[in-house]
This record gives structure tokens, sequence and C-alpha cells, in this order.
């Protein structure tokens, strides 16, 4: 075995090696909600996106990052939260995040440092981030959007809108 072809299998062995860890990051998780209940979502930092759905669960699919121990989903009743939990030692997590919520929904967002989406709730939207973004479209009932340092954008048509940035 030449020296080239030993490095090259070693280097293939530490990629091998590193797949569980990674794989052990991804979050795939679902809970039966109400059609027109609320659903609170806390996520520090990354890439939060919302999308309604037909269906009456809510799910939550991607992957954790830097500082992220977990993501907690519960239903309580007609309360969905999902929430990513920090690690230990961290005041925050970062993961990115599509959630599908049924389309009826009371939406709450909150985040520090994330990039917040929100599309297709017909129900209420309310989004607040801190160093983040939070665009928003479709047809909510309500739709609020603040944030401090960063953008707002609502598209679509809402009964009533605020948005704010500072």
């Amino acid at each position: 075995m030449t020296r080239a072809s030993g490095m090259a299998k070693l280097a293939l062995l530490g990629t091998l090696a590193a797949l569980p860890a990674a794989a052990q990051d991804a979050v795939d998780q679902r809970v039966a909600a109400a059609a027109d209940g609320a659903v609170v979502i806390e996520a520090a930092g990354g890439l939060v996106r919302v999308e309604g759905w037909e269906r009456n669960e809510v799910a939550v699919t991607g992957e954790l990052g830097s500082g992220s121990d977990r993501v907690s989903l519960r239903s309580q009743g007609r309360k969905t939260r999902v929430e990513v939990e920090p690690s230990l030692h961290h005041h925050m997590g970062h993961a990115d995040l599509l959630v599908k919520v049924p389309a009826g929904s009371q939406v709450n967002v909150e985040s520090f440092q994330a990039r917040v989406e929100v599309n297709g709730v017909k129900g209420g939207v309310r989004v607040e981030t801190v160093n983040g973004s939070d665009p928003a479209s479709g047809a909510a009932d309500k739709a609020s959007a603040e944030s401090v340092n960063g953008g707002v954008t609502v598209r679509g048509r809402s009964a009533r809108i605020h948005a704010e940035s500072v």
C-alpha cells in the first residue's frame, strides 16, 4: 500500500466516523394539533421557516446547529410549543428548521439572531426578532412583525397589519 492510498483510506474512515454524529443533529418530530389552535415557536438563532398546511399536526424538520441540545415539541389542549433548547453552558442555540402548522393556526415566533419566514398561515401571525429578519407572506387574519436591528417584510392581504423595525 502506498502512503497516498493509506492517507486516502484514513481520510475516508475519518469522514465515515463523523457521519453518526452529524445524523444525531437531525430533527424530525410531529405532534397532533388543533386546526385553529396556537403554535408558539422559540428559536434563538439560525433559520425558522413556518408553513401552513392542511393537516391537523405540527411537524418540525431540520438540523440543529452550534449551541443547541434538542428541539422540544409538545402539545397540550389547543396550544403547541416548539422550542430550540440550548446546550449546557450556552444561553442560546442555533437551528435551521421547517415548522409545518395547520393553516388556520395562530402562530407566534420569538427569536434572537434568526431569520424567520412565514408562509401560508391563515390565522394570526406574530413574529418578534432581535438581530434577525422576519418576512411574512400569505393571507393571515392579523399579521404583526417586529424586529430590533433587522428587516421586516409583510406580503399578502391581512385584515390588520403591524410592522415595526428599530
